[in-house]
């Protein structure tokens, strides 16, 4: 009888074993402030959240939808560079918006662009369900290790508190230029920030595509806006 229990006792290590020999070569994530990298897509880069495209201590007038529009980081996008093989998101929200013109995704997730070829393609998409937002979210994984430089859009109808960027610790995280920093020539620069308002929510438009990242590409007016410079 006592060796049958020892039998038993080396199969159940055994079956074990793997398992555990898994979870200690299993990568690490370490995380980053999104707001620490490049930041595009705002009008005012010195707000005091940075993920808000405008200041409503700073600026008044507008009414309680507005007020909550230029808080939220439609249209913010963040640019880095990464060899990770994976890329995992925290946030920290403040008001989230639930339209019924859209998705998940398009009011509180994220969407992943990389460049191949000199081009934005599009890598991922994702968001944590209703009561889950400030859990972990796994937004792409098993990448090929290269450098990769990356673009990750905001959600639409979300005001946000934090945003940070989990990749594994072995790897390395950088901020890379805004790939969109045209400017308007000097002699029109005096209306860059004119109807600044008006502007910002345009991005918001783009909301029919159920993707933040697909709301500048479907909207002419918010390219027109970023190919000028103006957001």
């Amino acid at each position: 009888m006592k060796k049958f229990f020892t039998i038993c006792a080396i199969l159940i290590a055994g079956a074990f074993m793997p398992t555990l020999g898994m979870s200690a070569d299993a990568p690490k994530c370490v995380y980053t402030e999104a707001s620490t990298l490049t930041l595009t897509g705002k009008l005012y880069t010195d707000t005091p959240n940075p993920y808000h495209r405008l200041d409503t201590v700073r600026f008044k007038g507008f009414t309680k939808g507005e007020n909550l529009q230029v808080r939220e980081s439609s249209g913010i996008a963040v640019a880095f560079r990464t060899n990770s093989s994976f890329i995992r998101i925290k946030t920290e929200y403040g008001t989230i918006q639930y339209p019924m013109n859209t998705n998940g995704i398009s009011a509180k997730g994220y969407d992943l662009y990389i460049r191949d070829g000199g081009k934005w393609v599009f890598a991922a998409a994702g968001a944590r369900g209703n009561g889950a937002e400030g859990e972990e979210l796994s937004l792409i994984k098993d990448m090929d290790g290269n450098m990769h430089e990356c673009l990750l859009y905001l959600p639409l109808y979300s005001e946000v508190k934090s945003v940070k960027i989990g990749i594994q610790d072995t790897a390395v995280i950088e901020a890379i230029p805004n790939p969109f920093r045209h400017r308007l020539h000097p002699r029109f620069q005096h209306l860059q920030r004119r109807h600044d308002l008006p502007r910002t929510v345009l991005a918001q438009h783009g909301h029919p595509a159920s993707e933040p990242g697909l709301q500048r590409q479907q909207q002419a007016p918010a390219l027109l806006c970023r190919s000028l410079g103006a957001c």
